[in-house]
């Protein structure tokens, strides 16, 4: 929700403005509809009310981007975490241990799979330094790969 915010504000292009409201409406709805959950099952949860130093950096990273770079960042980073939130809500959807949480997460998915599909639709994805990673090294460590217009290099293996 942070980062839509951001690009809310900073995105260059109308596409990456618009779908970053879109997130935050949507991330908006999920947490509101999570806190009723937990309160509902009265689970002893604590929600996070800010981000962790890892999601900081990233939202530091969007401040700090040049407008001419924001855009593919910010969709870059959007793919990418809707692949872990996606991971995260199919794991608890499957084995998660309260019946409304897995629910909560099963009805969930969909949408961000959807959303994950919408952010990679973007134009400026894959025109920055795009980084992801492909099959597994038997050292146990993933080679990571990046290509720009300009650039085609693989960087080697990369610890995960």
């Amino acid at each position: 929700m942070a980062a839509g915010k951001v690009a809310s504000e900073k995105g260059q292009s109308e596409a990456v403005k618009q779908f970053a409201q879109l997130m935050v409406e949507a991330h908006g709805k999920t947490n509101k509809e999570l806190k009723g959950i937990v309160q509902a099952e009265k689970l002893d949860v604590e929600l996070p009310s800010r981000l962790d130093r890892r999601r900081q950096k990233l939202i530091e990273a969007l401040n700090k981007a040049k407008p001419e770079d924001f855009d593919a960042l910010y969709d870059e980073q959007q793919v990418k975490a809707h692949d872990l939130a996606a991971g995260l809500y199919d794991g608890y959807a499957e084995q998660g241990g309260n019946a409304a949480l897995k629910q909560f997460a099963a009805n969930t998915l969909p949408a961000i799979r959807q959303q994950r599909r919408e952010a990679e639709k973007l134009p400026q994805y894959g025109s920055g330094c795009t980084a992801w990673f492909r099959g597994r090294h038997p050292s146990g460590r993933r080679p990571l790969r990046c290509e720009t217009e300009r650039w085609k290099f693989a960087f080697g293996a990369v610890s995960v």
